[in-house]
């Protein structure tokens, strides 16, 4: 991305993605094991030792900020003269 002239940026919200049906019983045990997993000191220092933040989002905020993401890398794709498929 440097050689192209675009800022080097990374998406770094590692997390579990569900289908849409996911029942809430099934979403809540999920969030509950994910903000359970990452206040772990193990985590913590697996994170620590890649350079990245140890953190937790529930769902609603999780989205919000993967499709911000998504967005931002589907205009650095273009912008960089990428296209889908080839």
């Amino acid at each position: 991305m440097k050689e192209l002239g675009y800022p080097m940026t990374s998406f770094t919200a590692g997390g579990l993605i569900a289908p849409p049906r996911t029942s809430p019983a099934a979403l809540a045990a999920l969030e509950t094991a994910c903000a359970e997993a990452t206040a772990r000191e193990e985590y913590k220092t697996i994170a620590a030792r890649l350079n990245v933040e140890a953190r937790y989002l529930p769902g609603e905020a999780f989205r919000k900020l993967f499709e911000a993401d998504s967005m931002e890398n589907a205009a650095a794709i273009s912008a960089a003269g990428l296209a889908s498929g080839r």
